[in-house]
């Protein structure tokens, strides 16, 4: 599906939207950023084409992320995309483990990770939530904590030491989680 430049730099704010959309939205772009990020190979470091950044490219990345993908060849289209990305993983705004990471954020939950961490630093800044946000925060926070508790306990009485797969064994995708 391809959506216009607007479309991508008009999107709501997180603490806007129930779980459900963000974790379409993020489903819906994670696969588009392994892509994009792997076309110029910095940043999976297992990657045949994996290249690593110059000091100068370095600087300017963390100066103006944005003039670095220009220079990079990116469009404003897809500057647009990924400014998203950074929104919702949690870059924009330096959310706890924000990191654009695309080919480790597949483990089953991380979406709801990081929707919680944005609606819990919405609610700290005393941002109004409308009731279906804070009903969808609520479903979603206590399933992540029932998961959580069941996880710690199936690790504990198997003895597993990827916690990674065992947690994706917990969530089911057609979940309704709105």
């Amino acid at each position: 599906m391809h959506r216009t430049q607007q479309y991508w730099e008009n999107r709501p704010e997180v603490y806007q939207i129930t779980f459900g959309e963000f974790a379409r939205e993020y489903a819906e772009l994670l696969p588009i950023m392994r892509d994009k990020e792997g076309r110029i190979g910095h940043l999976d470091l297992h990657a045949p084409n994996y290249v690593p950044m110059t000091a100068a490219e370095i600087a300017l990345h963390q100066k103006d992320w944005k003039a670095f993908s220009r220079a990079r060849g990116f469009s404003a289209y897809d500057i647009a995309e990924y400014a998203r990305w950074h929104k919702l993983t949690g870059q924009t705004d330096g959310l706890e483990y924000a990191i654009n990471d695309p080919w480790r954020r597949p483990v089953a939950g991380w979406d709801a990770t990081l929707y919680l961490k944005h609606i819990e630093r919405a609610k700290a800044m005393e941002i109004q939530l409308s009731p279906q946000v804070e009903q969808s925060y609520l479903r979603t926070r206590k399933k992540e904590e029932t998961a959580g508790a069941f996880f710690h306990a199936a690790k504990k009485k198997i003895k597993m030491k990827n916690d990674g797969l065992v947690q994706a064994t917990l969530r089911n995708e057609n979940d309704d989680w709105d």
